[in-house]
């Protein structure tokens, strides 16, 4: 039960925390006048928001008297559902990326804002972050991070938003559970080998090639 009530409460400070910086990402757009970010800028921003997150994340592990709190004992737990949740964000921008290059051959500008190294590394730091602020979790504590944790708070306590972010919250939770059945599943049933294709193969001669002899060449 425990584990089920972490997942749903983590869903839900996921949720809050992209509408809040979606927000902030639509605020500094308005502000730079629609200018396209270099792939620096945008990396380096987008180093802020994990950073943030692992903060507002560490700030709910340790308190208790919110309906939000993520328990202590379910630290591991938490770190699995931020790694699926990285992960998820990186598979996404990855397919967003190739189907605007599919559909305009890569003449669309935001495709340069993907580099799989570069969100590879940024996963990993940010689950080092977190490691280091569970064992440290002063470091997690600042004004934007509270600020973040008050505003979740509050928006979570509101009879319409807290609703819908409650649901969206629910729908995350099935979607963890989902992944980790299909993952079982791939598991301890593999993919069968088609044998008869491969046995129709050799009786048909036509789908052998020709040999060719490489030493006179």
């Amino acid at each position: 039960m425990e584990i089920i009530n972490t997942i749903f409460r983590l869903g839900v400070i996921l949720a809050i925390f992209g509408f809040l910086w979606t927000i902030f990402q639509f605020t500094l757009t308005i502000l730079s006048g629609h200018q396209n970010r270099s792939l620096l800028a945008h990396y380096g921003i987008k180093s802020i928001q994990y950073l943030i997150l692992v903060q507002v994340t560490i700030l709910f592990c340790c308190e208790s008297d919110s309906n939000l709190s993520l328990s202590q004992n379910s630290v591991v737990i938490t770190a699995m559902i931020l790694l699926f949740y990285f992960i998820s964000k990186l598979q996404k921008n990855q397919q967003k990326g190739i189907l605007f290059s599919f559909i305009q051959n890569g003449q669309n500008p935001t495709t340069k804002h993907f580099n799989l190294a570069a969100e590879i590394v940024l996963v990993l730091l940010s689950l080092a972050y977190f490691s280091i602020c569970v064992y440290n979790p002063n470091l997690a504590n600042n004004a934007i991070s509270n600020w973040f944790k008050e505003s979740i708070l509050s928006i979570v306590d509101a009879a319409f938003f807290g609703f819908i972010f409650k649901i969206i919250g629910f729908f995350f939770l099935l979607s963890v559970f989902g992944k980790i059945v299909q993952s079982i599943l791939i598991l301890i049933a593999p993919k069968p080998v088609n044998s008869q294709h491969n046995i129709d193969s050799l009786d048909d001669p036509n789908s052998f090639e020709d040999f060719e002899d490489m030493t006179d060449k």
